[in-house]
């Protein structure tokens, strides 16, 4: 452990975020007065200021401003793990020329600007950090191709392999001597510039196994996979907006989504924000007309429109192939549905 100041502070504030995230658990529900300690706990944490940089950090009560007056938002923070993200990501996502009662926050904002800030973060600290000449000229590369979108995209083809090669297992085990020659080595193997972005992650570790900090950092990372508005690596699965263009290995195209709520949930927000992965995911319906292969991307295409709001009211919606899509939700009146394959589709109140 290295003595520098900076070093040691950004390790403390990385730490504690770790130690938040891993809070969570499916019955912890959060009442609003453990919202407000859980705040005025927060505010007053020092390394918290390390996670901000120049930016100051906001009291208690300007917390609490925003996060009763912002429309739904006490509702996203329910849990521990997504009130430790919101604290974290709530002052870069808003606007302080906006009325607090006309910004719309879904959980993909929060994420977004976690997932920038734990990077930024994460660079400052090796930045700091004492390097050999090799981790320095490594740090130096990802530096000059831009360390935040390089770690983004280190974390997203990660997600995919982990869903792809086991079949979601958050846990991975790596050992050099075993798995030097597998998957895995493209992650925890000993090149400097993977050492570093691993270092950089918001990962945990034990003496053989990795996993995520939160399992819904996974499934973020996964669901960007398949979509994200920032720019692109080459190693992106989620292709143009072009139908055609989609590479057949894209999880929309071959994986059933329904059975991961979280990421369908995320993929939703994307669309909420109005960005083209609407106009991409209407393609992929009307491509299944007459495309049987695009039964599955369709099925996931029009669950995630759907649990986005979108409504399908008098669309000509004939031969779209969804078998197992979620319809429910009175979005479908006067739909045209004629010879279309709706085998285990849930209509309900549709």
């Amino acid at each position: 452990m290295s003595d520098h100041p900076n070093e040691q502070q950004g390790v403390n504030v990385l730490d504690s975020v770790t130690h938040d995230l891993r809070q969570d658990s499916a019955d912890a529900f959060l009442t609003v007065e453990q919202i407000k300690g859980y705040v005025d706990e927060f505010v007053q944490d020092p390394d918290i200021h390390s996670f901000f940089g120049n930016q100051p950090v906001w009291s208690s009560q300007e917390y609490m401003d925003k996060l009763t007056t912002i429309p739904d938002l006490m509702d996203l923070v329910k849990t521990p793990n997504l009130l430790a993200v919101t604290l974290r990501a709530l002052p870069k996502v808003v606007n302080p020329r906006q009325d607090l009662v006309d910004i719309r926050i879904v959980r993909v904002d929060l994420y977004d600007k976690f997932v920038e800030q734990w990077f930024a973060l994460s660079l400052r600290r090796l930045e700091s950090s004492v390097l050999s000449s090799v981790e320095r000229e490594a740090l130096t590369d990802l530096i000059k191709d831009g360390f935040v979108t390089q770690g983004i995209n280190f974390l997203k083809r990660l997600a995919d392999s982990i869903f792809t090669k086991q079949s979601g297992d958050p846990v991975l085990r790596y050992t050099h001597i075993r798995d030097k020659d597998t998957w895995k080595a493209e992650f925890f193997g000993s090149d400097p510039k993977i050492r570093l972005l691993r270092e950089a992650s918001p990962l945990t570790s034990t003496v053989d196994t990795f996993r995520f900090s939160h399992l819904s950092i996974l499934e973020y990372f996964f669901s960007c996979v398949i979509f994200s508005p920032a720019k692109r690596d080459p190693h992106d699965k989620a292709g143009p907006t072009d139908v055609q263009s989609f590479d057949p290995d894209c999880p929309l195209l071959t994986r059933n989504l329904l059975s991961e709520p979280s990421v369908l949930r995320f993929l939703s927000d994307r669309v909420q924000k109005g960005s083209e992965f609407e106009v991409q995911l209407r393609e992929v319906i009307e491509k299944s007309k007459s495309d049987p292969s695009f039964a599955t991307a369709t099925a996931n295409a029009i669950t995630i429109l759907i649990r986005a709001g979108v409504r399908f009211n008098r669309a000509d919606l004939r031969g779209i192939r969804v078998p197992g899509a979620d319809l429910s939700g009175r979005k479908f009146d006067s739909a045209q549905l004629r010879e279309a394959d709706l085998a285990g589709v849930n209509l309900a109140r549709s």
